[in-house]
């Protein structure tokens, strides 16, 4: 599936602003490679929504969403990952498959950072 979602990403009709996709890595990995500004969906959060939190963060060069495997993270991972930076988030009422928790946080992300705007054009007289 990364594969094909970075093939995706590369065709000539893509986003402006490409993200890029990795493939899994263990939970330890992850934190090891974790570089703020990073934000976790996690279903037990209650408060902050990822558009709040993009918000806050204004609009970052780079930002890391970490997806948890089925059955979401453990309270104690995301503890972990926030002593690490991590913002956990919610991404709404409903639990998300873990294969489809990425695309969705990826484009609720993107396009609250403005990638589907149309271009701006400035105006002549």
């Amino acid at each position: 599936m990364v594969m094909r979602l970075q093939a995706l990403l590369q065709h000539p009709d893509a986003l402006p602003v490409v993200p890029e996709v990795a493939a899994p890595v263990t939970f330890e990995e992850a934190l090891r490679r974790l570089d703020p500004p990073a934000i976790l969906p996690y279903e037990g959060e209650r408060q902050i929504t990822l558009a709040k939190a993009l918000d806050a963060l204004g609009r970052p060069e780079a930002l890391t969403i970490l997806i948890g495997p089925e059955g979401g993270f453990t309270r104690p991972e995301v503890e972990r990952a926030v002593s690490r930076g991590a913002q956990p988030v919610s991404l709404g009422p409903r639990i998300l498959r873990s294969e489809t928790a990425g695309i969705v946080a990826a484009t609720l992300a993107l396009a609250r950072l403005g990638a589907f705007d149309p271009p701006s054009h400035s105006q002549g007289s």
